[in-house]
């Protein structure tokens, strides 16, 4: 290496505000799932500034991929990040605010893309260091587990053939400044699953008339805890979570019916299919006390674990 050429960590920190202000303007600019056709002509666009080649359109409308061949040889090593944002109001006070109402970046998926993209032209300023392929990766729709399927399918992994692929996640769990990783299960899988509770509806003055499936709703709630508590292996893990819950029109009127959603996450595949086995017929039990229904669905097939390799965790 000639003296002219910075050391890596230099190059890095040369590049530190750079990054900032793009992470900030993708916070300013967010997109939501199969909706991030800016965000995604960004990527395109510095990839391509950078000499790498650009595949756009790869499984979905909106994913990139970048392929940087280094001039040295060398395995295929990828590098992920996700693109979307949430359907949330923003409610930080700051110059790079989320300028679209009604969504932002909450998940950290703005950081995910700008250390991507920072990273994709930090390794074409030194290709000729570079041993085999990096193979950078843009995933559209992660936060309804709509892009990394169709992408996969069209063979990003395979064309180059991918042997090995890293990611991160921003968290607010971890101090400032530290990275974690660890072997094994990393992220628990996700299933989003809807409840249809059915009652009768009726006075409030009447309850004797109705069937409350408000009731139902809330004894499906506390009860659904006792599938982790008393049904799964105290070594083992599992959330279940509802996050919503509607029902009614007016203070003095019971409903016909009520809706609740929620989320499963485990970290072991055996737990995951026995509480999804077990939940609907828990479900059921519990509104038939009730003389009510409750059918139970899931959002498509949800997405497992991320379980780390043991050797690539350790180099």
């Amino acid at each position: 290496m000639s003296k002219t050429t910075l050391e890596w960590s230099q190059e890095i920190d040369r590049r530190q505000d750079g990054l900032v202000a793009l992470r900030r303007d993708f916070h300013r600019h967010p997109e939501l799932s199969h909706q991030e056709h800016r965000t995604a002509q960004i990527i395109a666009e510095r990839l391509h500034a950078a000499g790498l080649e650009v595949r756009t359109n790869v499984g979905t409308s909106t994913a990139v991929v970048g392929i940087l061949q280094g001039d040295r040889p060398g395995r295929t090593i990828a590098w992920r990040a996700d693109i979307d944002a949430l359907p949330l109001t923003e409610l930080l006070e700051a110059p790079f605010t989320s300028g679209t109402p009604g969504v932002m970046h909450a998940c950290g998926h703005d950081g995910h893309t700008a250390i991507g993209i920072t990273l994709a032209e930090l390794l074409a300023t030194r290709r000729a260091e570079v041993p085999g392929r990096a193979v950078f990766v843009f995933q559209p729709a992660e936060e309804v587990f709509g892009g990394a399927r169709p992408m996969i399918q069209a063979g990003v992994l395979d064309n180059p053939y991918v042997e090995e692929i890293y990611g991160l996640h921003l968290t607010t769990q971890t101090t400032a400044g530290h990275v974690s990783i660890r072997p094994g299960p990393s992220m628990a899988s996700a299933d989003f699953f809807d409840i249809a509770v059915q009652g009768k509806g009726g006075h409030g003055a009447y309850p004797h008339l109705s069937i409350d499936p408000i009731t139902v709703a809330a004894n499906i709630l506390l009860g659904m805890q006792n599938l982790v508590s008393r049904e799964v292996a105290a070594k083992e893990t599992a959330v279940l979570t509802v996050g919503q819950i509607v029902a009614g029109t007016k203070h003095n009127i019971i409903p016909a019916s009520a809706v609740m959603r929620g989320s499963l996450r485990t970290f072991n595949q055996q737990v995951r299919e026995q509480i999804i086995e077990r939940l609907g017929g828990f479900i059921t039990g519990i509104a038939q006390a009730y003389q009510a229904e409750a059918h139970l669905s899931f959002e498509g097939e949800g997405c497992p674990a991320v379980v780390n390799h043991a050797a690539h965790t350790s180099f």
